[in-house]
């Protein structure tokens, strides 16, 4: 009975340190690139804003960034209008074959929080990492670049 009880606390012990490191994994891979903007959709679907590269699939363009540290802090960076709000952000795996996380944005000095998806997606016919999330009002898509 012993055995049985401290096998089962070793299993247990090495289920933990193994999701972890998981966590902690993924945390370094979606701080390791610069997000960058790609569009700022309304909730149908119509692109109303891009990055500054991309003009000609709308009138208004944002410099808008977003950066993330290993001790789950971000950034948004709004160059545009020189503004910047930070947080914290969790994330949770959805699908651990397909890498797609479920991404929560929490801003500090604000009532909100952003829930989106990070993951990587196929654009110019290359896999890049990218995150989507909504607000109330508009989808905002960003794309990695190392």
């Amino acid at each position: 009975m012993k055995k049985k009880i401290i096998l089962l606390a070793l299993m247990l012990v090495s289920v933990c340190f193994s999701g972890c490191g998981t966590t902690l994994e993924i945390e370094s891979e979606i701080a390791k690139y610069n997000w960058t903007l790609e569009i700022i959709s309304d909730l149908e679907g119509n692109i109303l804003a891009t990055n500054p590269n991309l003009p000609e699939l709308a009138d208004t363009q944002y410099d808008l960034s977003l950066e993330f540290d290993n001790n789950n802090n971000f950034a948004l960076l709004d160059e545009t209008n020189n503004r910047e709000w930070t947080g914290t952000y969790i994330l949770k795996n959805f699908n651990s074959s397909e890498k797609t996380y479920e991404l929560n944005m929490t801003f500090e000095n604000e009532n909100s929080t952003f829930v989106g998806v990070y993951g990587t997606r196929i654009y110019d016919n290359s896999e890049i990492p990218s995150i989507v999330f909504q607000t109330d009002n508009n989808i905002l898509s960003f794309l990695s670049y190392e």
